[in-house]
């Protein structure tokens, strides 16, 4: 998750807008786009993620997950 495109290997980026923020223990289930992520709080911090703004999420397929709906909202 960053503010703007990344420059690594990752193959897959997303930008869109911050449709939730839900806190998981010390972790913050981030809704970008069609996507939902798991980052840390201090990452989310960090990066002053607030809905309504823009992100880009970046991944390596072999790191994805296929949940579902009702567990990515």
């Amino acid at each position: 998750m960053s503010r703007t495109p990344p420059d690594d290997s990752a193959q897959n980026h997303i930008t869109g807008v911050v449709a939730s923020l839900v806190p998981v223990g010390n972790r913050v289930r981030a809704r970008v786009g069609p996507l939902t992520a798991e980052i840390t709080t201090d990452s989310s911090e960090r990066l002053g993620l607030q809905v309504g703004g823009t992100a880009v999420a970046s991944f390596k397929a072999t790191a994805t997950r296929l949940l579902p709906e009702s567990l990515s909202r």
